[in-house]
């Protein structure tokens, strides 16, 4: 069973966020973020990696894995996948379940195949000689996120600041694509006696070269298996086209996905009736109901909102149980004020509000990871 709070906690806690000036049980005012500290390359073996934690209680590991698919119905159904799961020893609880639930639909949509927050042209290895347009190679990203612990609270915002950290660290082999010349076969048949008949591209008698792509002159053949050295990641690359592939020496290096850093920051806005709070404990969380809690999906670069949805909170809510205390008389004219839902215009100017930490909390990832995790930088949003 999933730790419950009891009526005098969340009452203690929803009046010092009711009180003038606030009052939070940590001593942090209302916009005051914990120390954020994020990690990169933390697994060796993996495509990219980030470890992420947030004051001493919210902890969040992410390995992205990689793997070469070749069935169009596999690059189709999208090249980039997430799955976001719990680690065995946190308690179970039925909020917690609806938070990844509420979660992992985000990021469906975010890397769904048809409109992907990450260019997932870039993935693709190799077309197919005769339908150039039809990829039949491709690297396809499996991003494997572990909550290792929730109980400080703000899991959404840690989870999105791990996985824009780890899409960071991404590195995939160079690769180079095979096929056959075809002009030297043709020649070759004919100095043989054998005519110019037309050869099948995949005619296993086909002189093996390493080219951009088959049926090209020879010399430009020959060229090309000399030059080649056009990263995955280029333009001229996704062109490619050829039977099959390979990956090159790992002493020619590695190419980094692109775009990565226009994947959005999400932001949780607890919207109260004297302003907003950034970054709410667990404790805090559960004094706020899931109609005041909104997450905010912003453009990292730009601030723009990409999305918006009401949260829940990562383990049972106290909401409802101040409610029935309400009804009782119990509860004081405060935390009545707290259990109300907001109005459209209230909820639109936090968002606004919002864009302006989304922005700085980007600034905050982006110097950790500058530093490959070596500084443990505070964060701070003024």
């Amino acid at each position: 069973m999933a730790p419950t709070l009891s009526l005098t906690q969340l009452s203690y806690t929803s009046s010092g966020l009711l009180s003038t000036p606030v009052d939070r049980l940590d001593g942090r005012d209302l916009l005051a973020f914990r120390p954020l500290k994020i990690v990169t390359g933390v697994a060796d073996q993996a495509a990219g990696s980030a470890n992420c934690t947030l004051g001493d209680n919210t902890r969040c590991s992410l390995v992205i894995s990689s793997e070469v698919v070749q069935e169009s119905d596999e690059i189709e159904s999208g090249l980039i996948q997430s799955y976001i799961d719990i680690h065995p020893a946190i308690p179970s609880s039925a909020n917690l379940s609806a938070l990844l639930v509420s979660l992992q639909k985000s990021l469906d949509q975010l890397f769904n195949p048809n409109a992907s927050a990450i260019d997932t042209s870039q993935l693709i290895i190799l077309r197919n000689p005769k339908a150039p347009h039809r990829p039949t190679r491709a690297w396809k990203l499996i991003i494997d996120i572990t909550l290792l612990d929730v109980s400080g609270g703000n899991v959404a915002d840690v989870v999105f600041a791990t996985i824009y950290a780890a899409l960071q660290d991404v590195q995939l082999p160079k690769t180079r694509a095979i096929g056959f010349d075809i002009q030297s076969m043709q020649a070759a048949q004919a100095n043989n006696g054998q005519g110019s008949q037309k050869v099948d591209i995949f005619d296993v008698r086909g002189s093996l070269t390493r080219t951009r792509g088959a049926g090209i002159p020879s010399s430009d053949a020959t060229r090309s298996s000399q030059t080649d050295d056009s990263p995955l990641l280029d333009a001229e690359q996704k062109a490619k086209v050829g039977v099959d592939f390979e990956i090159k020496d790992i002493y020619d290096g590695s190419n980094r996905l692109k775009g990565t850093r226009a994947f959005p920051i999400a932001i949780t806005i607890n919207v109260l009736p004297n302003g907003i709070l950034l970054d709410a404990t667990q404790t805090e969380e559960a004094c706020i109901p899931y109609t005041r809690r909104v997450l905010i999906l912003c453009d990292a670069l730009t601030g723009n909102v990409l999305g918006t949805q009401m949260l829940t909170a990562s383990f049972e809510t106290g909401s409802s149980r101040l409610g029935e205390e309400r009804t009782k008389g119990g509860a004081s004219a405060a935390e009545q004020s707290i259990l109300g839902t907001c109005d459209f215009a209230t909820i639109k100017n936090a968002i606004k509000q919002g864009q302006i930490y989304a922005k700085a909390l980007h600034s905050a990832i982006e110097a950790q990871i500058g530093t490959k995790g070596e500084d443990d930088t505070q964060m701070a949003i003024e």
